[in-house]
């Protein structure tokens, strides 16, 4: 599921060779900007045991998505949206931002922070979702709207398709590679557990220049989280730049992998897909195995 359009879907057999299958949706949102560039970014999908709403099927794909709100006060703040279909290719039904359960629109943001992107769904072993975003802006004592990119974490509904309670901001950035235009940027958020430990990836940087991975480790889903003194992850090279925004999946093969977009040797090159095997190393911390350019080997 990528970012722009209409949302594109690819499927792969292998992780190496792809076919388009269309578009999420057949139309805009409703409720995002109808002219221009309505951002549409950073989509993705889970599977929930349990039907879409009014539909038969035994499961629901939930898409979660970023866009521009159309209508909410100048300036008009990113929003995380929700749309659910029976089939993995769609299309799918936009149910608009993420609401609580008194229906306001949480993915929009609330009185604490505003401006949510990157929307990551994870689902725990006790059955339990949550929803992790980069959230833009925050608001100081004065009551005026501060820039700093926070990663947080929203709880959903047994069904992942509302909040179920209050967003937590988990981390920000702190200097160093996670500096943007000389300020923090810490966004595209991944979480992942193994065993007790709950691994909360994260890219850092400017997606247009210099960009890399990190992640933080906590006991909780919810926090706190300690960034990993190894950070970053995931560097840029002389031949890849811009790496990151990336998510983890398990290859055919059983490995664990890292999806992530990056440039080849120039930051005027457009963002291509890559992966690069996820190392986990028996004292608990992360290795990415790239990032590379050639053929992977062994292959997924």
């Amino acid at each position: 599921y990528g970012t722009g359009g209409l949302f594109p879907i690819w499927r792969s057999p292998d992780l190496v060779h792809w076919t388009s299958v269309g578009m999420a949706f057949t139309a805009r949102p409703a409720w995002t900007v109808q002219s221009g560039d309505w951002h549409p970014w950073a989509p993705a999908v889970v599977r929930t045991p349990a039907p879409c709403p009014g539909a038969a099927a035994p499961w629901c794909f939930v898409l979660y998505y970023a866009a521009l709100h159309g209508t909410l006060a100048r300036p008009r703040p990113h929003c995380v949206g929700v749309a659910v279909s029976s089939n993995p290719g769609g299309p799918f039904t936009d149910l608009g931002p993420l609401a609580d359960g008194a229906g306001r629109p949480i993915g929009c943001g609330d009185d604490a922070g505003r401006g949510n992107i990157d929307p990551a769904p994870f689902v725990d072993a006790d059955g339990r979702g949550y929803l992790y975003v980069s959230n833009d802006r925050r608001r100081d004592g004065s009551g005026a709207w501060i820039l700093e990119p926070t990663i947080s974490v929203i709880p959903l509904s047994a069904d992942l398709l509302h909040a179920a309670g209050p967003r937590t901001p988990l981390l920000t950035g702190d200097g160093g590679w996670e500096l943007s235009g000389g300020r923090p940027v810490v966004e595209n958020p991944w979480m992942e557990r193994r065993g007790s430990r709950y691994y909360l990836f994260y890219s850092g940087g400017d997606w247009r220049g210099a960009y890399g991975m990190g992640y933080a480790t906590s006991d909780s889903p919810t926090g706190p989280f300690v960034k990993a003194s190894e950070n970053p992850v995931l560097r840029e090279t002389e031949s890849v730049r811009s790496p990151g925004g990336g998510m983890i999946i398990r290859g055919p093969a059983g490995g664990d992998w890292l999806v992530y977009h990056g440039r080849s040797g120039a930051y005027a090159q457009p963002r291509t897909l890559r992966i690069d095997p996820v190392v986990w190393n028996p004292d608990e911390t992360v290795r990415v195995a790239g990032p590379t350019t050639g053929p992977q080997a062994p292959a997924p």
